[in-house]
């Protein structure tokens, strides 16, 4: 019997610990993906704002390279199911945002898909 309850709590102390690990690596990379978004935000707005005539400047480029891959980054854990499903469903909103700019769009286009994890974006 005591070693039945032995084996009842110490299943159940894993269980625990596994969902705090899980939680804190979920905190973790919520606080980093919004910290790098944060970092990219002022330049993908100022994209967002001008004319989309034009090319892209190299300094642009680079900004949605990097954009491109916080997005696949983001999908990668999502997939992974470390990322909760709401959060994804936020972050893939404003994805859309961008992803709606002609220039921005077609830049994505010109992108080898296999480059990002599998993320999609069409």
């Amino acid at each position: 019997m005591l070693s039945g309850i032995g084996i009842v709590v110490g299943f159940t102390y894993f269980l625990y610990k596994q969902h705090l690990d899980e939680t804190k690596l979920f905190k973790e990379l919520f606080i980093e993906f919004n910290k790098r978004y944060d970092d990219l935000n002022d330049g993908l707005n100022t994209l967002l704002r001008v004319p989309a005539t034009g090319d892209l400047s190299n300094e642009e480029r680079n900004l949605l390279f990097n954009y491109f891959n916080l997005c696949s980054e983001e999908f990668l854990f999502y997939e992974a199911g470390y990322i909760d499903e709401r959060v994804w469903k936020s972050w893939r909103g404003g994805m859309d945002t961008f992803f709606k700019d002609p220039r921005i769009n077609a830049l994505w286009k010109s992108e080898p898909k296999d480059s990002y994890y599998g993320f999609q974006h069409d």
